[in-house]
């Protein structure tokens, strides 16, 4: 993050000194608010809505744009189910008989699926690619806002922040020896993590900022013991798991888990997808019955937007 914003300040620099433009191509809202002036919202390979910054922020139109605020999470949503863009985007290898985003959208009606939607245009440049905006059926005054269409996904709400701490973790401390001559005797210490204490609360998120090589991945690393801690103690659900014997730390392994950075290094080449997920499946002790699992496996795909 701290990476990042230097490189946002050089270009905003940059462009004051030259007077360049710039093209910013990028997923992340929080850039797009700090960085453009203008914006212009892609999907399925057209632009489906452009605005000034301020405009979009305040209003977006575009039932795509919508649900991309709708999917962001803040602190009113504390507790709530974000919203889900079901679905993934389609194939751009055929011809469209309607509106690329019918199939996803919360607001389709019989038009999309049939009539390519026109560019709806405002003053300056700004518009919309949507039949909410556009001929007799126009329905622009349904502006239901972004966080108000409903999940319905019937699954079970998030336990609700603050119920109590999931993971204290006390002055945890991780060193790595230096080593040198020919006996390689310890001459002292790399202090990776050197006294770190943090909170999670049941439901909240904690982000662990700063530049690399300070000490970011070394203190997940030592909280899950993937590498032990030189100090300090991690208690997880009241209990210390720093205590606890390989045997029991195993099973106690799929309450909390690691997300690697690097898809090259932590999955295997060799293997099918279905295949890297059921092994996942199997370390967990998820059981294997047959036709049900790889019906688990679609499922799962499902979830992140893949088609199985």
């Amino acid at each position: 993050m701290t990476i990042q914003a230097q490189v946002l300040a050089l270009l905003r620099e940059l462009q004051r000194d030259t007077g360049m433009a710039i093209l910013l191509i990028t997923h992340d809202l929080g850039v797009v608010a700090e960085t453009a002036h203008r914006v212009a919202v892609m999907y399925a390979g057209e632009i489906v809505e452009s605005a000034s910054r301020d405009e979009f922020f305040a209003r977006p139109g575009h039932p795509y744009s919508r649900k991309l605020f709708a999917s962001v999470p803040t602190r009113r949503k504390r507790g709530e189910r974000l919203q889900v863009i079901q679905g993934t985007v389609p194939a751009l290898t055929g011809e469209f008989s309607g509106c690329r985003f019918a199939d996803r959208c919360d607001f389709a009606w019989e038009r999309c699926h049939r009539e390519v939607p026109v560019w709806s245009g405002g003053r300056a440049g700004q518009g919309v690619r949507c039949h909410l905006f556009d001929g007799p059926e126009h329905r622009g005054g349904d502006s239901r806002s972004a966080g108000s269409v409903t999940a319905g996904n019937g699954e079970p709400r998030p336990q609700s922040p603050g119920a109590g701490p999931l993971l204290e973790v006390r002055d945890l401390k991780v060193h790595f020896p230096i080593r040198k001559g020919i006996f390689k005797r310890a001459v002292g210490n790399v202090r990776a993590v050197d006294g770190v204490d943090l909170e999670i609360a049941t439901g909240q998120t904690l982000a662990l900022v700063g530049e690399s090589g300070c000490g970011k991945t070394t203190a997940g690393k030592g909280i899950l013991r993937l590498i032990e801690p030189t100090a300090g103690s991690v208690r997880f659900a009241g209990e210390d798991i720093t205590s606890l014997s390989p045997a029991a730390l195993r099973a106690r392994r799929k309450e909390f888990q690691i997300v690697f950075q690097d898809p090259y290094s932590s999955l295997n080449p060799r293997m099918r997808i279905a295949e890297i997920i059921e092994e996942g499946m199997s370390a967990l002790g998820v059981p294997r019955n047959g036709a049900s699992q790889g019906q688990t496996v679609d499922s799962l795909l499902g979830q992140v937007g893949l088609r199985p």
